[in-house]
């Protein structure tokens, strides 16, 4: 299979994008998959709820809790109808600020890279707890840090969703490119959200798997089958 290109990035993030195209994206992510709120870095304190907490795993750094620990087409397609980003996109009420792919080799720190940071909204930065638990995934040889392999960041003004969207590779000590079983490099992805609904699409994605909504999901694809290219 043709692997997926920048292209196909921007348009899988834009949310309108056609699924054999979507399934190529979804496929190269082996990685850690993270979906944050902009809030996911402020320590855990009294104002959140031990409700909402119990939700999750808990973790001192309040990041595993936010790992989604499989992407299907399934799962992709429910998020882009729930969330009104594919329609945003659709109607040209998205703007596209960055969508860009990086070319060197040398591993990302927040101190020597400034992708990892929004400039028009400064609450959106992946820190350094975020990174070290990518590492943490593991492959071959062993993981010592992280690179910026792709950028996005979309404002979808109809749904009040503003997003950055961040591909990593894995590094080893000698800066290669970590591999998976298969000798795929590894590839993770990061999204950090700001969001008008607060927290609701987060606490979504734990319904994800139902069959009522994969019902829906099914009924939704068929009436947006004439927005997708392909």
């Amino acid at each position: 299979m043709i692997g997926a290109t920048l292209a196909d990035y921007e348009r899988f993030h834009g949310m309108l994008i056609g699924p054999r195209a979507a399934r190529r994206c979804i496929q190269s992510l082996n990685g850690r998959i993270l979906f944050m709120p902009s809030t996911y870095n402020r320590d855990i304190d009294e104002t959140l709820s031990p409700t909402f907490l119990s939700r999750w795993e808990y973790s001192p750094n309040c990041v595993s809790r936010w790992n989604v620990k499989k992407l299907t087409s399934w799962t992709y397609y429910a998020l882009v109808l729930a969330s009104f980003t594919g329609l945003s996109t659709f109607l040209g009420l998205t703007d596209v600020i960055d969508a860009r792919e990086y070319k060197n080799l040398e591993k990302c720190t927040p101190e020597s890279c400034s992708g990892l940071k929004s400039a028009v909204t400064p609450s959106l930065v992946v820190n350094q707890e975020a990174l070290d638990y990518l590492v943490a995934f593991g492959g071959y040889p062993s993981p010592s840090s992280v690179r910026l392999v792709r950028r996005f960041e979309f404002k979808f003004r109809l749904s009040g969703i503003h997003v950055v969207m961040l591909h990593f590779n894995s590094l080893s000590s000698t800066g290669e490119v970590v591999k998976d079983k298969k000798g795929r490099d590894i590839l993770h992805l990061v999204e950090v959200i700001d969001c008008v609904w607060g927290n609701f699409l987060l606490e979504f994605k734990g319904m994800l798997g139902g069959l009522v909504l994969q019902a829906g999901v099914l009924a939704g694809l068929v009436g947006l089958g004439s927005m997708f290219l392909r």
